[in-house]
């Protein structure tokens, strides 16, 4: 059974009439935006399908398809390559994912990049000045009273400890 499918693989390949698997790929995790008012270009199988695989609706997740692109012995550049710098780009904030070749320090770098921007904005959050944690003693005659929170009786009425520990969890 395996190896017919191995077979059926090669004559896909043969005769798909993409340019390479990742066009096929960009094909067919196509994202069509609600926006652009036009009409889906794919066909219900299609977006059905892939609905399904990316909701976890199959029987192969993609966890274990991303395992299989990150462990593969051709994801990473051998000590010979040209490329082999790509190694030690997944630590660089400077470097795009989409300027590295291989597989496996492209989604390394995607990855990192993305928990960094979560990061980010959780940090953000934070240290956001907002109404309910942020007091001014004063506005030293450079902003109308009514619009920032000073340091009052009610204001401190209002502060809470708990309040607080909301924020930051």
């Amino acid at each position: 059974k395996l190896e017919a499918k191995f077979k059926r693989m090669e004559e896909i390949l043969g005769d798909s009439g993409f340019d390479s698997i990742g066009e096929f790929l960009q094909i067919l995790f196509y994202n069509p935006t609600r926006v652009a008012r036009d009409e889906d270009p794919r066909g219900t199988a299609h977006g059905l399908a892939v609905a399904r695989f990316l909701q976890g609706r199959t029987k192969i997740k993609m966890s274990e398809i991303i395992d299989l692109i990150y462990s593969h012995k051709h994801s990473a550049p051998s000590s010979r390559s040209t490329q082999y710098h790509e190694r030690h780009a997944p630590f660089s904030p400077s470097v795009s994912s989409s300027e590295i070749f291989h597989a496996r320090p492209s989604l390394f770098t995607w990855a990192t990049n993305l928990v960094g921007k979560h990061v980010y904005q959780e940090i953000y959050k934070l240290t956001v000045k907002t109404d309910d944690s942020h007091l001014r003693a004063s506005t030293n005659g450079r902003r109308p009273e009514d619009s920032v929170n000073l340091v009052t009786w009610e204001a401190l009425g209002k502060f809470s400890i708990n309040g607080l520990c909301e924020k930051y969890r």
